[in-house]
């Protein structure tokens, strides 16, 4: 599991406490394009895939990755099928 930009409380327990989950692992890294990619080889590495919402490009699918995105309960990317 990788989290980019996580929530100050997934820092303060992988920083200060020490207590993440098994296969979690915080990566602090500066905002370059040369930083960016090392994490990208990383992820490639050890095969790691993103997790995706795919929803149909039509009204109904709009409404539903909308209303998923305002949950704010949605676990990786929102993408619409084109």
């Amino acid at each position: 599991y990788v989290q980019l930009n996580g929530s100050a409380k997934v820092w303060t327990k992988g920083v200060v406490l020490k207590k993440l989950p098994k296969h979690q692992h915080l990566i602090l890294t500066d905002m370059n394009t040369a930083d960016l990619e090392e994490v990208s080889l990383l992820l490639k590495k050890i095969n790691a895939k993103p997790l995706m919402n795919i929803m149909p490009f039509t009204e109904e699918g709009l409404k539903e990755g909308f209303d998923l995105l305002k949950s704010r309960r949605a676990k990786g990317k929102i993408v619409f099928d084109i």
